[in-house]
């Protein structure tokens, strides 16, 4: 393990390059066995999920749950009008049930980003039921907040950004940055970096109104390769 106290000489940012156009440029300056260890163990001290967002996203489930049992009523009130000739009766019932079933739709589309600064990986949540909300269930006894990030070494904002983005399935651009240990306008000018590269998708706020939540970041396929490209480059640095 690097020593932390001994901070290595400020290195040039670098903007990156996508993989295949020339002059290819690595996505961090990292050039030693000690600075790419440091980087690979902030890389594993740092966790961008959301331990507090997380608990609330069996709200997201509950929506959902609403929606699929309205529209069940709405079928059965729909067939049960056709049959007994009551549709007109029926009709007035029908219209506030499929505007709470479209809310409650939408509710699941734009929810998670509101509930949640980081939504989990595939696979993390488990897709059962019973286990789900074993889950959930296990998530009121952890912590609410999340653990201190690793210390990034100079020159590897981008590997940051796009190793924590690359961890879960989307993450709200501040909360990103704040994981990365990045100031807001510094982490902004990055991201806005990456994703004209194509590397990094989405980001910004609802309708552009900063009073709503903001749209979550992912990353692309080409994101991933350039991340993976750099992660096994410095893995074999830092074993040298």
């Amino acid at each position: 393990m690097p020593d932390r106290s001994a901070r290595a000489k400020p290195m040039a940012p670098l903007p990156g390059a996508a993989p295949g156009i020339q002059p290819f440029v690595h996505l961090t300056p990292i050039s030693t066995p000690d600075a790419a260890r440091y980087a690979l163990a902030a890389e594993a001290e740092t966790s961008v999920l959301d331990p507090a967002g997380m608990r609330r996203l069996w709200v997201r489930d509950l929506s959902a749950l609403v929606a699929l049992v309205l529209a069940v009523l709405m079928a059965v009130l729909a067939v049960r009008g056709i049959a007994y000739g009551e549709s007109e009766d029926v009709l007035p019932i029908l219209v506030p049930f499929m505007i709470v079933v479209n809310l409650a739709n939408a509710s699941s589309v734009f929810f998670p980003a509101a509930l949640c600064r980081a939504l989990p990986a595939p696979g993390v949540i488990p897709k059962l039921p019973a286990a789900r909300w074993r889950w959930y269930r296990q998530l009121r006894q952890e912590p609410t907040t999340a653990a201190p990030s690793g210390a990034w070494p100079p020159g590897a904002e981008a590997y940051a950004l796009l190793s924590g983005a690359a961890s879960v399935h989307s993450v709200a651009a501040s909360w990103l940055c704040e994981r990365a240990g990045l100031p807001a306008v510094v982490g902004a000018a990055w991201i806005a970096s990456l994703r004209g590269q194509g590397w990094l998708n989405g980001g910004g706020r609802t309708l552009g109104l900063a009073s709503l939540p903001e749209t979550h970041l992912q990353v692309t396929p080409a994101g991933r390769a350039a991340l993976q490209a750099e992660r096994a480059r410095i893995t074999a640095l830092a074993a040298g």
